[in-house]
């Protein structure tokens, strides 16, 4: 009896910490192919303005050059303009981006005239401007979140939009 009771405790053990590895070597798997992805700022448009705030829509796109699926979970990011940060953005939504495609994310952006300024307003009537975007992807794991910071930066002309 002992010694069915020790045989099944040392296979559970052995099961236990099996499982452990696995999930350990499949989550810092998950985590390379999300930092091997590659970020960029398809475009920013303007979706409404108002007298005190500005909603843009901000296309990020995503290419997944791994062999597998990549999960994104959460994105949380910081747009300048021209140098100027125009504010702080999250997108939510779980995106899917299957082995060696890419995926057009658009989160929606808005923020107060007062933090943009001027300089962005005349640059969107000029349609000339430098876009940057700095933030942190995130996968989302049984033991955490699993941040990916990212930087993006693009020249968007009138002939780009």
């Amino acid at each position: 009896m002992r010694s069915n009771r020790a045989r099944f405790l040392m296979t559970a053990i052995v099961s236990v910490m099996m499982l452990s590895v696995a999930t350990d070597c499949a989550f810092q798997r998950m985590r390379e192919n999300l930092k091997n992805c590659e970020f960029d700022l398809d475009s920013v448009s303007v979706k409404s303005l108002s007298f005190t705030s500005v909603e843009l829509a901000v296309d990020v796109g995503i290419k997944n050059p791994n062999a597998e699926q990549v999960i994104l979970d959460k994105l949380v990011f910081d747009l300048y303009s021209s140098d100027r940060k125009l504010g702080s953005g999250k997108h939510n939504e779980t995106a899917v981006i299957p082995p060696s495609e890419r995926k057009v994310v658009t989160i929606d952006f808005k923020t107060s005239l007062s933090e943009i300024g001027m300089g962005l307003l005349s640059t969107l009537k000029s349609g000339q401007a430098t876009y940057r975007m700095e933030g942190t992807a995130y996968l989302s794991t049984f033991l955490g979140e699993v941040p990916v910071p990212f930087s993006i930066e693009k020249d968007m002309g009138a002939s780009n939009q």
